[in-house]
């Protein structure tokens, strides 16, 4: 199986972990999870951003200010981004 370099750059990218246990292995990719602006989130690169609650469970409903603060999130660079991680 052929994997390509932009395929890898994309999976380190969305906290890709490799994982053996019992002879079993893989590898766990979960999306990156931020604090920004009093909003928890994880962002996803191909799904987007999700918002969270302070537990890290995903909210019913979207916050007040939830959608400005992404969008002043995602113009950051990506040396700016990694301030503002919690996981990934």
């Amino acid at each position: 199986m052929e994997v390509r370099v932009e395929n890898l750059k994309r999976i380190i990218e969305m906290g890709c972990r490799k994982f053996k246990s019992d002879g079993c292995k893989g590898i766990l990719c979960l999306p990156n999870f931020y604090e920004y602006k009093g909003c928890v989130f994880e962002w996803h690169n191909y799904l987007g951003p999700t918002p969270l609650r302070k537990d890290y469970e995903p909210r019913k409903n979207i916050p007040k200010g939830f959608w400005d603060a992404v969008a002043e999130f995602s113009e950051l660079s990506e040396k700016d981004r990694k301030e503002y991680l919690i996981y990934g």
